[in-house]
């Protein structure tokens, strides 16, 4: 049996996305997402509403963004399909935690993950991660990281 692909309201959207909710409603509004008939969104527009939100964060006026939408110069009607697969569950622990046990190297960490800092929480409150990112850090960091 193939596995059901886990869906979102627009409130889930946008704390996976790491924005306002109504940000996802515009993107609806603009056609640039859509839910399904129960009001639901795949992770197909978490990704994309992250990479609307990417666009905005670096200046593109979200008028042009409504423009290209508009002239379909801009969609993301297919992201689904290029996602491998669903996210795993989240981990439990922090950054702090995670850091705190990754071994000799784990200084090294808050470099891997320096996007963190341009974000408004403070590292060590960092929301838990998701647990399939995890593992190929070991590499990186030694053995003692497992």
């Amino acid at each position: 049996m193939l596995p059901v692909p886990m869906t979102y309201f627009a409130p889930e959207v946008a704390a996976e996305a790491a924005c306002p909710e109504e940000r996802v409603r515009w993107m609806t509004r603009i056609g640039l997402v859509a839910p399904d008939e129960h009001g639901r969104f795949t992770i197909g527009a978490v990704l994309a509403v992250k990479m609307a939100s990417a666009l905005l964060d670096t200046g593109v006026p979200a008028a042009a963004i409504e423009r290209a939408a508009t002239e379909g110069l801009l969609s993301f009607q297919r992201t689904d399909e290029y996602l491998p697969y669903e996210p795993g569950p989240r981990s439990e622990r922090t950054f702090a935690e995670f850091q705190a046990n990754a071994g000799p190297r784990a200084e090294l960490l808050p470099a891997v993950y320096g996007a963190r800092a341009a974000q408004a929480e403070p590292l060590g409150a960092d929301p838990p991660r998701r647990g399939g990112n995890v593992p190929t850090l070991p590499r990186c960091l030694g053995d003692d990281a497992r």
